[in-house]
């Protein structure tokens, strides 16, 4: 006779195997963490296909399943001892990642979005906020070990009525999944009718219309600048939503560095080695080397201009001017 696929050995199997995965996912998302902070957000989707969001998920289904393995009596000791290592560094490290969390954003609102990553520790705080969820979501597992009854058809009622604080976790999850699913399947209905309808296209042909004009002015930045560039962007307000938006500049001109829009250059940090010009961004004079302008059409050549930037040349107050200011080394 076959065994079926789900039989009570196969279950107990895989029960085994996930309380062996679920500290070898605590450390790997720790790990994809730091890296994309590092890096930028978007690093791990566009060079090995893994985004941290589903990451997250698929390690808090193998903590609640771990959990509630951790009930039966058919759990060995070593395989018990796995789940407390965790346990026990997150106990340790908790307060110290929560602390740190909370710092690097005080930090970053007290200064100008970006400030950490230019100036400080080369790491992006949003990124590094998946660090915390990892951490409170295995406290939470330990909290209470009744939470292991939160998944039996018994103990729901009672938990949820003894134990407000879990119906409210839930709703929470469940509100956020809900408003996620419903921001995500217009713009992949969208995304996978233009895949469908344009197989053939190239890789720039696709980003193009999907990003439009400002693909085409990252990438005339990107062949414009050196690698080691230090590009200055007007602040993430309108009129420049995209080309002010630090981390979305990142993802197209890594390695290159970027600072957001301030008057004065700093003396500590990375000075700028050039800044853009967006829709009438600078609105300062800048002592400049040459000024690059963007062309209007594929068949124009880009304009290069020797000398400072005004802001008061009718060719820079132009609503639809893009270029590059190349600074002067001091």
């Amino acid at each position: 006779m076959k065994k079926r696929l789900f039989s009570i050995e196969r279950v107990r199997g895989f029960e085994k195997i996930n309380l062996v995965f679920f500290p070898a996912f605590y450390f790997l998302m720790f790990t994809f963490v730091l890296i994309e902070s590092y890096m930028y957000s978007g690093f791990l989707r566009e060079h090995i296909f893994i985004d941290l969001r589903l990451i997250l998920a698929l390690f808090v289904f193998s903590g609640i399943w771990a959990k509630t393995s951790l009930s039966k009596r058919t759990v060995t000791k070593q395989l018990y001892s796995y789940y407390q290592l965790i346990s026990s560094l997150n106990k340790l490290f908790l307060p110290a990642v929560i602390f740190l969390v909370f710092l690097l954003f005080s930090i970053e609102n007290a200064n100008f979005p970006g400030y950490i990553y230019t100036r400080v520790l080369h790491i992006e705080p949003k990124i590094l906020f998946f660090v915390f969820l990892v951490g409170v979501f295995v406290f939470i597992l330990d909290f209470d070990n009744s939470l292991i009854t939160l998944f039996k058809d018994a103990g729901i009622k009672r938990i949820f009525l003894q134990n407000p604080a879990y119906l409210l976790l839930l709703t929470l999850i469940f509100w956020m999944f809900l408003g996620n699913i419903l921001r995500v399947i217009p713009f992949v209905y969208a995304r996978l009718q233009f895949i469908l309808k344009n197989p053939s296209l190239t890789y720039d042909e696709k980003m193009r219309k999907g990003w439009g004009k400002f693909y085409d002015y990252m990438m005339f930045i990107r062949d414009d600048t050196p690698p080691d560039a230090t590009i200055m962007h007007p602040p993430h307000n309108s009129p420049w939503e995209t080309v002010g938006n630090g981390g979305l500049v990142r993802y197209f001109l890594y390695p290159r560095d970027e600072v957001y829009s301030f008057r004065e250059f700093s003396e500590k940090g990375n000075k700028p080695t050039h800044l853009m010009i967006a829709y009438g961004w600078p609105d300062f004079p800048v002592e400049a080397e040459r000024l690059i302008y963007m062309p209007k059409t594929t068949t124009e050549s880009a304009e290069i201009v020797y000398g400072n930037y005004d802001p008061e040349d009718p060719r820079n107050k132009a609503e639809e001017v893009l270029g590059i200011i190349e600074l002067r080394e001091e």
